[in-house]
């Protein structure tokens, strides 16, 4: 007497038992790994919409200044190209804010930035950068910077080669990038990460330390949000290590490098003109 399905050839008693059961799709492995992505599509598409929503409002009244600059501007050519919200934002920016580099630039003096984000790391992470000078032949460049990432109680973390300044056979291209990453070695030690931070800074001259805008100053916080994934992301094995992870969580810690560097209260404990010593308050309220 058949008393249901004969498992099929091949198929797992389990599975066979669901089929009877009617939850084939709660015990398959591939089917319910496919119902959570399909929920995540859902719940991303709906925070986007919602997000849209919200939105729309705002940006159509944004769309209507930047269609008025345009049309200031250009009277015989005024409807909106893709290409011209980035450009005329910026125009608009500069308007309203009065936003000329030279005004900011002397309150951002790269070492000025530098004690900022030793500052940052200091109260947020208990990590201080020092200065270390390198062996002969260690760096491949005389203007390039050594940096030991040092814990309060952990000890040494890793290094930082700063190679920040602009010459005539270097990419044109800020970057961060691995020279060596960490890892759990056999023997139970951990072996420290290396890497390169790449800036393409202007150099000093006798009377002019480098001096950042404030975008060169907000890629700089970004560029060592990577810097400090590295550092940071303790892993087993180096090829998943820091960065060398999914696109989207790499970029995390950097975007949120970006939010401190455009944050006043952040920037005022930084930033000073490198004459006078005075400090920007004025200049961050207005720029940040």
């Amino acid at each position: 007497m058949e008393s249901g399905p004969k498992p099929q050839s091949g198929l797992p008693l389990r599975e066979a038992t669901g089929l009877i059961r009617g939850r084939h799709q709660h015990h398959h492995p591939a089917a319910a790994a496919t119902a959570r992505h399909r929920r995540r599509q859902e719940t991303v598409m709906e925070f986007l919409e919602k997000l849209s929503d919200k939105l729309s409002e705002r940006t159509l009244k944004d769309f209507e200044i930047i269609r008025g600059m345009k049309m200031k501007l250009n009277p015989q050519n005024s409807g909106l190209m893709p290409w011209d919200p980035p450009y005329y934002s910026g125009v608009i920016r500069a308007e309203r804010y009065n936003i000329e580099p030279s005004l900011y630039c002397p309150f951002f003096s790269l070492g000025a930035c530098m004690e900022g984000l030793n500052i940052l790391f200091n109260k947020l992470l208990g990590i201080a950068l020092y200065a270390e000078q390198p062996a002969k032949g260690e760096v491949w460049c005389e203007d390039v910077r050594k940096l030991a990432v040092v814990h309060e109680s952990e000890g040494l973390l890793g290094y930082i080669y700063c190679d920040f300044f602009q010459r005539a056979d270097k990419p044109h291209q800020d970057c961060h990038f691995t020279i060596r990453g960490g890892r759990l070695k056999e023997d139970g030690d951990y072996q420290l990460p290396v890497v390169v931070l790449m800036l393409n800074l202007p150099h000093s001259s006798r009377n002019l330390p480098t001096l950042l805008t404030p975008g060169m100053m907000e890629n700089l916080f970004h560029e060592m949000g990577h810097a400090m994934h590295s550092m940071l992301g303790r892993t087993r094995y180096q090829h998943v290590t820091g960065t060398r992870c999914p696109t989207d969580f790499a970029e995390v810690p950097s975007i949120l490098m970006e939010y401190f560097a455009n944050d006043y209260r952040v920037v005022n404990q930084f930033a000073r003109h490198y004459q006078t010593g005075q400090v920007g308050k004025l200049i961050c309220n207005t720029v940040l």
